[in-house]
């Protein structure tokens, strides 16, 4: 098309087509292009969501481990705790002979 075929369609009235269907009417390389952004900001985002649900259950992975380990610690130091006291009530009663001291364990 040369330049004065497209001043010409540029100027001529809208008619039956309307503005709608003139800007629809672009080249095929202009809609070329167009699609090849449009899927490419289509994979850009997919590859964001799919990055963006990994990371997450990355994420939910590591809390449970750490939550493992937490209670792990926990029943770790309540059996130190336990074994701490039978020995104080042990020495009590060795030093005493009281039973009042195995009372607990018994």
């Amino acid at each position: 098309m040369d330049l004065a075929t497209q001043r010409a369609a540029s100027t001529r009235p809208l008619g039956r087509r309307g503005i709608f269907f003139q800007l629809l009417d672009y080249s095929r390389s202009t809609r070329t292009r167009v699609m090849v952004i449009f899927l490419s900001l289509a994979v850009v985002v997919l590859g964001s969501v799919a990055l963006i649900l990994w990371e997450r259950s990355q994420a939910i992975e590591m809390l449970d481990r750490v939550l493992q380990r937490h209670n792990t610690i926990d029943g770790a130091e309540r059996f130190i705790s336990r074994l701490k006291d039978a020995e104080t009530g042990q020495r009590g009663y060795l030093l005493t002979e009281r039973d009042e001291y195995l009372a607990p364990y018994n």
